[in-house]
């Protein structure tokens, strides 16, 4: 929503995050690199972006999820010789992808609400001298 710079910043400190509590073995770091790229890629579309419509959020967090578990399974099970991709496609991504989208349905108001407070307050400081 906020470009591509923000969506870095959120990636990674979501990344670290997921790095920190659900970490692969002692490697740190490589969640936060997969979430700043997909955060920059999403900050592309912040011009495309109307509040008022929810088809393009939907589609771009489809298609980030389809791109974490895809990461996911090139880093985590094919680099173990686990190579049954349709497996850990329709039992892993798929029913993850669908968690993730009814959720957002739920979630989506609260998000624009926090991003149009933010907008607000941005449009208030800018008039204030410091």
């Amino acid at each position: 929503m906020r470009g591509k710079k923000e969506g870095m910043i959120v990636g990674f400190v979501s990344g670290l995050f997921m790095d920190v509590f659900y970490g692969v073995g002692s490697m740190i770091g490589a969640y936060a690199l997969i979430y700043l790229l997909i955060g920059y890629c999403n900050g592309f579309f912040n011009r495309m972006f109307f509040e008022d419509d929810i088809k393009l959020p939907i589609l771009l967090i489809s298609a980030s999820e389809l791109v974490f578990g895809l990461c996911n399974y090139i880093f985590l099970y094919m680099m173990r010789s686990k190579f049954d991709f349709w497996y850990y496609f329709w039992n892993i991504i798929v029913p993850e992808l669908v968690y993730t989208i009814i959720i957002t349905l739920f979630l989506y108001p609260l998000i624009l609400y926090v991003n149009q407070r933010l907008d607000d307050d941005e449009k208030r400081g800018a008039g204030k001298l410091v």
